[in-house]
């Protein structure tokens, strides 16, 4: 968990810097090298040097692939790509139960030889992948973005020139004139004039490069980044803990594991039927609500199981369903959160908030310490901290139906629009997503 933190901090404003392909490449590959030679660790502080290793690597490729996915899909996609992403989180929870229960009887090196090589597919993931085509545009890297609109439009029979005008049309490239604070207060600014290869006339753009010193300057947006902390940690807490105690439920250990992941297939499900509909903040607040109310339950059930034998099956029944909501709440912040930052702040905002959250996965395993001294002590943290996040959660803007903003401007905007209708570059009427026209 460590690892990850220092993962997400490391590779995150990297991505906004370089690129979110070849970070990406990079974290997976640095990955399957220390996933694999972790095989060969001759005791136990090499081999949780390796683990350091393995979880920064492993965070540095979740926190970029996170954006790539949701930059890469138009407005009225982001959750489905979203939602197939936690998908396969959950199959690979899954699949690591299974895997697990076949090795149970051999040394436990194999087990993470077997680990280390499933990343192998990354030299496939570097031909076929393309690099993000709204970060190329927020770049200036024109001629870039270009060729992959060009492939696309290729690829789905479209008109190149129609497709063309449609990114045009969505001002993905930043106009001259919304550069509202003066270089010298502004963030680095560079100013890049690009000719599209086609031979088209000059797109003059300004490009804003954005670090973490960003949030730190702007009142409003370290505000709403300490509002989204509070419930990554809240996420990472609750899902991890539960995560992490499965095995001690009664029953079989790999059978709970693998009842415990498939109970996220279904909170998927009722998150992507409910997040276009309801909103990103409201989906947070019902899957919160759930995780508070059946992690008091079963903390109350396993602490008079001794009591009332029964009581041990209600404990593993709410636990897997608290584990239900905390996946549906995770998954959800995931795509909730780089859609609140602009497109040069996206990775660093949404590392920072993986970043602080890791406080809440390394707490995670002393809450069942905590429990044989106080038995009601982690059912009450984690309901305050539930009620917390729902609170929190009103005060914070709508992102449902909108197009990711590109500029520091448009998020302070956002922010002071809670309903989310209002917008510095875009009409009212641009909002709505038109089917037809996409």
């Amino acid at each position: 968990m460590m690892g990850q933190a220092v993962g997400a901090a490391i590779f995150s404003p990297l991505s906004d810097r370089f690129g979110r392909k070849p970070i990406n490449i990079i974290s997976r590959i640095l990955y399957t090298i220390a996933g694999v030679t972790a095989m060969f660790s001759p005791s136990i502080e090499v081999f949780s040097v390796y683990r350091l290793l393995i979880g920064t690597f492993q965070g540095g490729s979740v926190m970029t692939v996170c954006t790539l996915c949701i930059e890469i899909l138009p407005t009225e996609f982001r959750h489905r790509g979203e939602g197939l992403a936690f998908l396969a989180w959950t199959v690979g929870i899954w699949f690591t139960s299974v895997i697990g229960y076949f090795c149970r009887n051999l040394p436990w090196r194999y087990f993470q030889m077997i680990l280390g090589l499933l990343s192998w597919h990354v030299i496939f993931d570097w031909l076929f992948i393309d690099e993000s085509l709204r970060w190329l545009l927020a770049n200036g890297k024109t001629d870039e973005a270009m060729k992959i609109i060009r492939k696309a439009a290729s690829w789905n029979n479209q008109s190149f020139e129609l497709v063309k005008e449609s990114v045009e049309k969505k001002n993905l490239l930043v106009p001259k004139d919304l550069n509202i604070d003066p270089p010298e207060n502004q963030e680095k600014i560079i100013k890049l004039e690009s000719c599209v290869s086609n031979g088209t006339p000059e797109l003059d753009h300004t490009v804003h490069r954005y670090s973490i010193y960003t949030v730190l300057k702007h009142k409003r947006i370290l505000i709403t980044s300490f509002l989204l902390w509070v419930i990554w940690i809240t996420n990472t807490l609750t899902y991890y803990g539960l995560m992490l105690t499965t095995s001690r439920l009664a029953g079989d250990r790999y059978v709970n594991n693998i009842l415990a992941a498939l109970s996220e297939i279904p909170s998927t499900i009722v998150q992507q039927i409910s997040i276009n509909r309801i909103g990103r903040r409201y989906v947070l607040v019902m899957f919160h609500s759930f995780s508070g109310i059946t992690l008091i339950l079963a903390t109350i059930c396993s602490s008079y199981s001794g009591k009332y034998y029964w009581l041990k099956h209600f404990s593993t029944f709410f636990s897997i369903f608290g584990r239900f909501s905390a996946a549906g709440s995770f998954s959800s912040v995931f795509l909730y959160t780089p859609e609140l930052y602009p497109t040069n702040l996206r990775n660093v905002g949404l590392g920072m908030a993986s970043t602080v959250s890791r406080i809440g996965s390394m707490i995670s395993p002393f809450a069942a310490t905590l429990a044989d001294h106080v038995f009601w002590g982690p059912a009450a943290i984690f309901a305050l901290l539930n009620i917390i996040c729902t609170i929190i959660l009103l005060t914070l803007p709508e992102t449902m139906g909108r197009e990711l903003p590109t500029t520091v401007e448009e998020m302070k905007s956002w922010v002071k629009d809670k309903k989310g209708t209002f917008d510095v570059r875009r009409p009212k009427h641009y909002l709505k997503v038109n089917r037809h026209h996409r």
